[in-house]
């Protein structure tokens, strides 16, 4: 079973990984699922990924990462993440999804960010 909590904060749907490792393709599936589920709902245009607990994740949960991102671009939700460990990190810059996703370091950052207009 994987566990998510969901809180709506300010308008922001935040979800916080109760997971330190995402590391099989199933878990990665289900997670996917559950936050696909959230931006097919519609009732959110911000989404936060909090990534605190997150210690190592899998090339499966990229890709699923990635196709969230598509998803929430298509449904005009846009998706940030914050405090990804520094192994995540250097991952996301290797692999130039530093690029792609909004990351930032804090939640405090992030959820300051939702006030910005993205260009």
């Amino acid at each position: 079973m994987v566990e998510l909590s969901v809180a709506n904060v300010n308008g922001i749907a935040v979800v916080d990984f109760q997971e330190n490792e995402i590391l099989d393709i199933e878990k990665s599936r289900a997670i996917a699922l559950k936050l696909a589920e959230i931006v097919d709902r519609g009732a959110v245009s911000n989404l936060l990924i909090d990534f605190r607990f997150v210690k190592l994740i899998t090339s499966s949960m990229i890709d699923e990462l990635l196709q969230l991102r598509k998803k929430c671009t298509v449904s005009q939700v846009r998706l940030i993440f914050c405090n990804l460990s520094n192994d995540l990190t250097d991952v996301m810059k290797k692999l130039k999804l530093d690029k792609i996703f909004e990351i930032y370091e804090s939640r405090e950052q992030a959820v300051m960010a939702f006030a910005t207009v993205k260009t």
